[in-house]
């Protein structure tokens, strides 16, 4: 199990509900974690100004449910001393159930969506953690998602977060430009780092940095990289600050960590040490197991669920020719071209369509083709790119099937659906 912050709200999942769509509003927003095939839990909150009615809410919300046609069967229930309802989903069993968290006037509302039957202890147990992450005496709210444990002014907001392939970001401001707070987590760094941590450090910093200086610092098994410096914008009205900037990778999931902090002069912030506010958190890159996955269930017709996709097997369009390059792990692909329609006299006469078409992959995406054997399936490429690369299995299946399409409509690929 796993434990989440977001927006102030903890709540302790299974390690392989990955957050996939996340709110940045704090008064009113929605988070959802998956497992590999479907949707598994949503999490929503919303500001209000006293605790609600929650026996009248209920009834109101299982009418609404009814009408909208988004559950059938519902049961009042009650869980860990939060109230809920229980029922059918046209996708499967659901249940819901609501908590008021006093100290922060919010209503939240947890959901969970089982493929087959409900798991009672799951659900206990996600409901038993679920609480209020307080601000702390300093003024920090704690953030904790994609690997990343954040300590973070009260005063700055959550401006935005990225998510990419084996890469997250979060960038949290102030009233001022001078206040700016930068927090990311790299994957698959052998892959595309070729300078030391100090060079590639410096290529990351904002263009009005100034007067820098490197130091190093070592503790147990990590080296971290410090920059610090001055942040001078140019204008007269712009707020000038202090910067400090801290980078390392972890040796348990190969990731780089960066942190980037400026400050007005005068914060009581100013000077605050980049690798004290962002802890590693290496745990949230749960490895796919080896082996054969099977669902945790069989889902219903209408069921939204990837796994038809995950299953099918990838196959080789056999007239294709590889040419790996030993120096670099790349390669090239081959492939003859289709006649086009139009190739016939007296077209052909003057233009003359290309017999091949050649791709060049990188060593990621040789990486990919060479997993690609006519044996294994999307998912079985996924899970062996995420233990080579060090990546989750949803960070896995971006990279993955980013280079897959590209295959299949080049013609190198097929997918052969169950």
């Amino acid at each position: 199990m796993l434990t989440w912050i977001w927006n102030q709200i903890a709540v302790t999942l299974p390690e392989d509900w990955e957050m996939l769509q996340f709110s940045r509003d704090p008064d009113r927003g929605r988070c959802a974690f998956a497992d590999r095939y479907r949707y598994r839990f949503e999490l929503n909150w919303s500001k209000v100004s006293g605790e609600p009615d929650f026996v009248r809410m209920m009834s109101d919300y299982s009418h609404k449910l009814e009408a909208d046609g988004k559950m059938t069967d519902i049961r009042d229930a009650r869980l860990c001393g939060c109230p809920g309802l229980i029922g059918q989903s046209p996708e499967g069993p659901v249940s819901r159930f609501g908590t008021w968290i006093e100290s922060q006037s919010c209503l939240l509302e947890v959901v969970f969506l089982w493929p087959e039957e409900r798991d009672i202890a799951v659900e206990k147990e996600v409901l038993r953690s679920l609480r209020p992450s307080e601000t702390e005496s300093d003024g920090m709210n704690i953030w904790r998602a994609f690997g990343m444990e954040l300590r973070v002014p009260e005063s700055l907001s959550l401006e935005s977060c990225s998510i990419q392939a084996a890469r997250a970001g979060f960038l949290f401001r102030g009233k001022s430009p001078a206040e700016t707070w930068v927090f990311r987590r790299y994957g698959m760094v052998d892959s595309w780092l070729k300078t030391d941590l100090d060079a590639w450090l410096k290529s990351q910093l904002p263009a009005d940095i100034k007067d820098i200086n490197i130091r190093h610092s070592t503790e147990g098994s990590i080296e971290t990289t410090h920059l610090s410096g001055r942040y001078l914008p140019s204008g007269l009205l712009h707020k000038r600050g202090l910067f400090e900037a801290a980078a390392w990778q972890h040796p348990m999931d190969r990731r780089l960590y960066l942190a980037m902090l400026t400050n007005p002069r005068k914060s009581s912030y100013a000077g605050t040490d980049p690798a004290k506010v962002l802890k590693s958190a290496p745990e949230f890159t749960a490895l796919p197991a080896s082996g054969i996955h099977t669902s945790t269930g069989t889902p219903s017709a209408n069921a939204r669920t990837w796994e038809p996709m995950l299953k099918a097997v990838l196959v080789r369009n056999t007239a294709a020719t590889v040419e790996p390059r030993m120096s670099d792990r790349s390669l090239s692909i081959t492939i003859p071209s289709r006649k086009p329609r139009w190739a016939f006299p007296p077209i052909t006469w003057i233009v003359h369509p290309p017999e091949k078409k050649t791709l060049e992959l990188d060593p990621v995406g040789a990486d990919v083709w060479n997993a690609c054997d006519n044996r294994r399936s999307t998912e079985e490429v996924i899970d062996f790119f995420a233990r080579k690369h060090s990546l989750t299995f949803h960070e896995s299946r971006v990279s993955v099937t980013t280079y897959i399409k590209m295959l299949v409509q080049r013609g190198a690929l097929a997918v052969a659906m169950e």
